[in-house]
């Protein structure tokens, strides 16, 4: 990470850097670790944000999965789990009658409310949240800048 905001300095003249660390961030650091050495090295360089949804938004998000699946990121247990629970759930014997296509709508679904209160415990220990329906407001850098002061002052 260190050396995308070196590059982006240097070769754009980017002051300020966000780093879009993606949903997939908690299923590969540990948030119950204060030693966890990647949220070190990333709170060490930048400053967490946590955008809390609402259901609404978490409902918009699925349906968005729904028409545009991407590749996401599963733990492997976790992925197992669901597999199991989805075939119980349909009252599937066999893997090769699962639908993939909705097993991946619904698997994305759980994932989403698994990883909740992982971006909850990051924020909460290592940087800041803020709602989904205060984003849309903010329209500049200056109003961004000073909502992130707002809440970093909320906190101190």
């Amino acid at each position: 990470m260190i050396e995308f905001i070196r590059r982006a300095q240097e070769i754009y003249g980017y002051s300020n850097f966000i780093c879009d660390a993606g949903g997939s961030l908690c299923e590969v650091v540990d948030p119950f670790n204060p030693a966890d050495e990647v949220l070190r090295v990333l709170t060490d360089h930048s400053l967490m944000i946590y955008i809390e949804a609402t259901p609404e938004h978490l409902q918009t998000l699925v349906e968005r999965f729904r028409k545009n699946p991407k590749p996401m990121y599963y733990q492997p247990q976790f992925l197992d789990a669901k597999w199991q629970e989805y075939k119980e759930l349909k009252k599937i014997s066999d893997d090769d009658q699962v639908d993939p296509d909705g097993f991946a709508v619904w698997g994305f679904e759980q994932l989403l409310h698994h990883r909740l209160p992982l971006y909850q415990k990051i924020a909460a220990t290592r940087g800041y949240k803020v709602a989904m329906a205060d984003i849309p407001a903010l329209t500049s850098q200056a109003e961004f800048e000073k909502f992130l002061s707002r809440t970093i002052d909320k906190r101190v």
